[in-house]
Order: C-alpha cells, then structure tokens, then sequence
C-alpha cells in the first residue's frame, strides 16, 4: 500500500488509495490500512544471559565466588543471586577473572556472601551490565527454543529451561580411589567432548572435560579440570551440566519426523549440529568436517542438507545421523558460499550472493543440480520465507519474489519492494543483519533489521502484504 517513488499526481491517478507515508500501520487483507497494536511477551522471563551457572566448591565466603558451567565472561555491574542464600550480589568493577578453557569465573562481589552455599547450586544473573543478544529463535511443536550468546534454552511461556545438555547415559563412575585430573567412567552411550562440564555425587567442584574421549565398551578414562578435590565413590553418580557451543554464531533450523519421531535439527556456523526432540538434546560429534559447523539446514525428500561454505552435504535417506556415502549421503558442491536454502515446488533452491541453483531428485542416484540464475542472489538467508505461491528473499536490490510461471521449470524474480527503493535501500544500509517471519492469518511477510548503532526505539522493520 505505500508507494513512494511515484509524484503526487501520478500517484492519485495511477493508485488511487495508495500511502505516501505509512509508519506503524499495516496493509489490511480487508482494505485499507490499520494501525499496529504492538505484542505481548511469549514469557515474561528473561533469556538468562550466561546459561546455567552453578557455584564452584562449596564453603565459600566474603566477598569472592567461583562458578562453573559458564561459557560466556559476566561483567562488572552485573548482579546475580545464588541458590540457598540470600540477597542478590553485584560483581565489582575489575572483579572478574574468566578461565574460558574450563568454563570457569572467579568474581569478587561488592558485598560478602550472606552464608556460604553448597557446591553445584544454581547462579542465577538478574541483571547484565550488556544487553546480550538473542541470536536465533525456533518453533518446535508446542516449545520456542532460543539462542542466547553460546547456550539454548526451551521454554513453553513460563519461564526457560537450558538443553544443550548432553547424553551420554547413566553415567558412573568406575573405580572408587581415584585422584588426580582423569576419572574413569562407565555407563557411557557416547563419547564426552572438550568443554563439556559436569559434577560427581560425594565429591566437591564441578569438572570441565579437557580433551575429546575414547569410549570402548562402555567405558572411558576422560581428562577433567581441576583434579579431582576427593575420591569419587564407585559407582557414583555423573551429571553432566552442558555441552560446549562457543563461538556459535545465528541459530538456524529444521524440523522433521523420520522414525515416528518429532525432531529439530539445529546449526550455529561454528559448533556441531545438534537434535533435539523436546526432551534429549544429541551433538552429532562424529559428524564430517563439512557438517560441522553447518550454517544452513533443510529437509528435503526426506534427506536433512547441510551447508557450510560452497558445500551442500546430505544424509542417507531417512536418516539424521548417517553421513556414509556407502548408504546414499553426499556432498555438492555449488562453487560459492552458500547464503540460504529453501524448499519450494518439490525443489531444493540453494541461494549464494550472486546466483541460485536448484536440485532436484529424491535420492543420491538422481539428484540433479542445475543454475536457475546467475545474475541474481540472496544477501540475506533469514530473508527467505515462502508466502502464498512465491518465495520471498532479500536481494542486492531489495526484496524479490521467486515465483514459478507456467513454462515448467521456469521462474521469474520480480522486484517487490521497487515501488519504495529509496526507504528500503536506507533500511539495509542501517542493517547489519535480518531476520523476517511470514504471518500466514494476515497473508503478510515482515523483514526486520538489527544494527550495532542502532537503538531499541529507532530499530526497522517492512511490512509487506499479498493482496492478490
């Protein structure tokens, strides 16, 4: 409904009940215009900011606390409460020291610890000195996971649960007097990682994993920091706390259901993909090294693709975890980094800066990769939403529409947004990046855009409905 690029005259005649001015109102599917009512909150709890934190030892007191299981360095000015005690604690200015090898910090407090708690207990941040980003949501059956620096949380509207917790079974440990910085542990399904971190019953501390281990039948000796503070009773129980994702970067998705199962596949462009199906979160460690640190998935024919760099890999069939080319897995190679991928008409499009392709097939013996465009890419992956019988993306010149036309296997890509270039070229030059939805009740597809410099009240979005 707003058109700017077009003078008053020509407007009224051309598009009578067109806007020049449109700010906060949004194109009716009934005609006409109507103003934006706001949102309310899914949760009105805070995406805590650090994962989930626990206290380091027990016994102890003053003004200095050492916790664990954090993958992200807190900041003076930040306060936090610890579980067992009361009053709520602000760290000092200068009063943080971060091990970022073993997950690990050592605040000093501006006031004394009001009793001592145990070991293992939750920290919990109230407030943070940054306004730390969220940096991926997705749906997932009746569950919103959310991305929040290096750790993912689920929730359900009334408050988060942290999940990149890892499964490697009822995990015990093998062998009463063991000392040093190696436990011995049995009971194992998989293969701890470097950075997972986990607590023992009996014992006090929590211990970060230092090096990826070897599980035979069952059992593993896996390198721990610090040593162990006691011997572990045989048998004893392990919990692990998290699993490592550092450095991970915008959290995208795919969901799919292969065995009667419900299942998310997860990817951050730096760690390994990750499953969870609402209540087991599974690192696909042994995945190949195109596959992690994936920054695209999709299902397609019932095959999960992943893309890193110019590489498309897939799955066998029917499967999330079998990368065996043996079984019907592969790689493709598209020649350009890869900016998006989107299922559309029974066909797999794969969008880079400057072209797009398409694959086609149901299976490794007839997968085809073909260019639909060389001239034409996508900037923007989250740009990329199917609306009505067209795809929408962000463009180098704005927003366009990929829609197929009545020559099969043909396609056109008209330009949506041309009829107000000059607000939506200002609105991408402000935006370093974008993340966009399509609501499907109002035909409606919303862009919205993220700058450093740019404030919560100035942020911009476009909203853009299908009429006809």
């Amino acid at each position: 409904g707003l058109i700017t690029n077009l003078s008053p005259l020509q407007q009224g005649i051309n598009a009578p009940g067109s806007a020049r001015v449109l700010r906060n109102f949004e194109p009716s599917i009934e005609g006409g215009y109507r103003r934006i009512v706001g949102f309310d909150k899914y949760d009105s709890n805070t995406i805590p900011a650090y994962g989930a934190p626990v206290v380091h030892g027990a016994s102890q007191s003053g003004t200095t606390l050492i916790i664990g299981n954090i993958h992200k360095t807190p900041e003076a000015g930040d306060t936090l409460t610890v579980a067992g005690i009361t009053g709520t604690y602000t760290i000092a200015a200068g009063g943080v020291s971060y091990d970022a090898t073993n997950r690990r910090a050592t605040l000093t407090l501006t006031s004394s610890l009001a009793s001592s708690p145990a070991n293992a207990v939750a920290v919990t941040f109230t407030t943070t000195t940054t306004d730390h980003l969220t940096t991926g949501v997705a749906v997932f059956n009746d569950t919103v996971i959310v991305q929040r620096n290096f750790d993912l949380f689920k929730t359900v509207g009334s408050g988060y649960t942290h999940i990149n917790v890892p499964s490697y079974g009822t995990v015990l440990v093998n062998g009463a007097s063991q000392t040093g910085t190696s436990l011995a542990m049995d009971a194992l399904t998989a293969a701890p990682q470097a950075g997972d971190v986990f607590k023992v019953a009996g014992i006090d501390l929590v211990y970060t994993v230092t090096a990826d281990a070897t599980v035979s039948s069952g059992g593993s000796t896996v390198s721990v920091n610090p040593a162990l503070a006691s011997s572990p009773a045989n048998n004893a129980a392990i919990t692990f706390l998290s699993t490592s994702r550092v450095s991970a970067s915008r959290l995208r998705f795919t969901r799919y259901n292969f065995n009667g199962t419900d299942k998310i596949m997860l990817v951050d462009g730096a760690s390994v993909p990750a499953i969870f199906d609402g209540t087991t979160f599974t690192a696909l460690n042994s995945a190949p090294s195109d596959v992690i640190g994936a920054t695209h998935t999709i299902n397609f024919k019932n095959t999960l693709f992943f893309a890193k760099g110019s590489a498309i890999t897939f799955t066998a069939v029917y499967t999330d975890t079998d990368f065996s080319a043996a079984n019907g897995a592969g790689t493709i190679n598209v020649g350009a980094d890869i900016t998006g991928l989107s299922v559309f008409r029974e066909t797999l499009f794969i969008f880079t800066n400057e072209s797009i392709f398409r694959i086609s097939g149901s299976t490794i013996a007839d997968f085809k990769l073909d260019p639909v465009t060389r001239d034409i890419g996508c900037i923007e992956g989250d740009s990329i939403q199917e609306i009505g019988s067209d795809v929408m993306f962000l463009g180098p010149d704005g927003l366009r529409l990929l829609s197929a036309t009545e020559r099969i296997g043909d396609f056109n890509f008209s330009n949506a947004s041309k009829v107000i270039q000059s607000e939506f070229t200002n609105f991408v030059s402000s935006s370093t990046n974008f993340c966009s939805l399509v609501l499907r009740s109002k035909s409606q597809y919303r862009i919205m855009g993220y700058g450093v410099s740019v404030s919560k009240n100035n942020s911009k979005g476009i909203l853009a409905t299908q009429l006809a």
